[in-house]
């Protein structure tokens, strides 16, 4: 009879066991796809990360380009001016010359 009750406390235990081991499979499992699922929230804030230092690059030489044209820009306009006036001298000298003669 004590056989009998030891093997049923054994059989227990197994059954008790086994259940442990289950319920650790399928926790170790659901804790694998919460990091994998982790991981890949990490690359999409990573890559958002890069896109945002990429906007932000790309904005600096915009602005940089902007600035620049602007200088270009400001320099035709100089050399515009110089050459409507160096025109101008010579129309005034070619005036007096006339006038003069």
């Amino acid at each position: 009879m004590k056989q009998i009750k030891d093997l049923e406390t054994l059989q227990q235990q197994i059954n008790i066991a086994t259940d442990l081991k289950s319920n650790l499979i399928y926790e170790t499992t659901q804790l694998q796809d919460e990091k994998n699922n982790l991981k890949k929230i990490l690359k999409v804030i990573l890559a958002g990360i890069t896109i945002c230092s990429f906007q932000r690059r790309i904005k600096t030489e915009i602005y940089e380009k902007e600035k620049r044209l602007e200088q270009l820009n400001k320099l035709v306009q100089d050399i515009y001016n110089l050459e409507a006036f160096q025109k101008l001298e010579q129309n005034l000298i070619d005036n007096i010359e006339n006038a003069i003669l």
